[in-house]
């Protein structure tokens, strides 16, 4: 479809099976292209990181998006409306912004809940190169840039 075209249906899940129903629908929909019977145009489906209990099927009719839910056991719904591309995006993208001498914490594994100083900023491959606080040695550690979250910013 094309972007300005681009429309979004909301389905309303139980928190936490997102993706269990996103696989469900994915099935359903090979079947129905296998089989031949029934045949719905869903380029993509959405499972936004940090929304719960939604799920996006890229369609512009809702009856599509009834159809390919219902009878799944987390189904709870459908969302009214329909979702453009822009508003679903802003969902999904998350801007960090970091500078060098930024006081982060580290949100993933494997060096979870360390402070960290941040060296030196690449982003063209999003990453950061940090120095931890609290560890016997001053090694560089290189991580994504989704894996900081800016505690103390550069003044």
């Amino acid at each position: 479809m094309q972007e300005d075209k681009c429309t979004f249906i909301g389905v309303r899940v139980i928190a936490g099976q997102e993706y269990n129903v996103a696989a469900i629908i994915r099935t359903r929909l090979e079947l129905m292209e296998k089989d031949k019977r029934k045949y719905y145009n869903v380029p993509s489906i959405v499972v936004p990181p940090n929304v719960q209990g939604q799920v996006y099927l890229e369609t512009p009719h809702s009856y599509v998006a009834i159809d390919l839910s219902t009878g799944i056991k987390q189904y709870r719904g459908l969302m009214m409306g329909k979702v453009p591309l822009a508003e679903l995006m802003k969902m999904i993208k998350r801007e960090i912004k970091v500078q060098v001498n930024d006081v982060v914490e580290i949100i993933t594994e494997p060096f979870k809940g360390f402070k960290a100083k941040i060296v030196d900023v690449d982003e063209k491959n999003n990453t950061v190169k940090l120095l931890l606080f609290d560890t016997a040695t001053n090694i560089p550690v290189t991580l994504p840039i989704k894996s900081v979250r800016v505690i103390e910013e550069k003044k």
